[in-house]
């Protein structure tokens, strides 16, 4: 997956096609839809490649999206119930993403950049991170809850400004009426990375009619493949 984020990172610099863009879409599987920053409504269906402007918001209804930061190829996934909107500020200090998440389930892989900086805003906190992989779930009613699965990770309340830091096994929980601390992490309440999960489908057993069906069907497929086979190897002659 991350060869094929490289591959397409690479191709849009190439074709100088993600001027002015903050971030394209890796992957994106179910109902995700991208409201521009000129625009009041969700009107666009999210597909990989979608190049994502500053101010532009991101809404996973069903299923999920792998977004891809084009400046240091850093990786932050959606989860479904999740809307965000990216912005990429530039400073003397250099680059800093801002993630403003409404409400949802991330996932942040962030690599360390000497002069970027990545931060996530929700309605209740502020986090700050130094290369690191972590969860953010968020919900304007009770708060956030931040798991870090390696790395640092500063949390600081909107309501009183107090920080709270949390090292890899360690949660950082804080709610709107300005409570914060840090715990180690219960067990079981890591979300699953949506591009880990794989459902094996058991195939129904079939009737006796059923497997004729597919025999004949097998060879129907092959007996048309073959006389397509013969029919281009005639015009290859034909036209040598």
């Amino acid at each position: 997956m991350r060869k094929f984020a490289a591959f397409l990172l690479l191709t849009l610099i190439a074709t100088g096609a993600f001027a002015e863009k903050v971030a394209v879409i890796s992957k994106a599987k179910g109902d995700v839809l991208l409201r521009k920053a000129d625009t009041p409504d969700y009107h666009q269906s999210v597909t990989m490649g979608t190049l994502l402007e500053n101010n532009d918001q991101i809404k996973v209804n069903d299923g999920f999206a792998v977004m891809l930061l084009l400046d240091d190829q850093s990786q932050f996934k959606l989860l479904e119930n999740t809307e965000v909107a990216i912005t990429m500020v530039e400073d003397l200090s250099g680059a800093a993403y801002h993630i403003r998440l409404d409400y949802g389930q991330t996932l942040t892989n962030y690599s360390t950049v000497a002069g970027s900086g990545f931060y996530i805003h929700t309605p209740t906190s502020v986090v700050s991170v130094k290369g690191t992989s972590f969860w953010t779930i968020s919900d304007p009613e009770t708060g956030d809850n931040v798991i870090v699965l390696d790395g640092v990770v500063d949390v600081v309340n909107n309501l009183t400004g107090e920080t709270s830091t949390a090292l890899a096994g360690q949660s950082v929980r804080s709610t709107p009426d300005g409570n914060i601390r840090s715990a180690p992490t219960v067990e079981g309440s890591i979300p699953q990375d949506p591009e880990d999960s794989s459902e094996v489908i058991e195939p129904e057993p079939e009737s006796p009619e059923d497997s004729v069906e597919v025999v004949e069907e097998k060879h129907s497929k092959r007996n048309l493949g073959l006389i397509i086979g013969f029919v281009m190897v005639i015009l290859f002659a034909v036209i040598l």
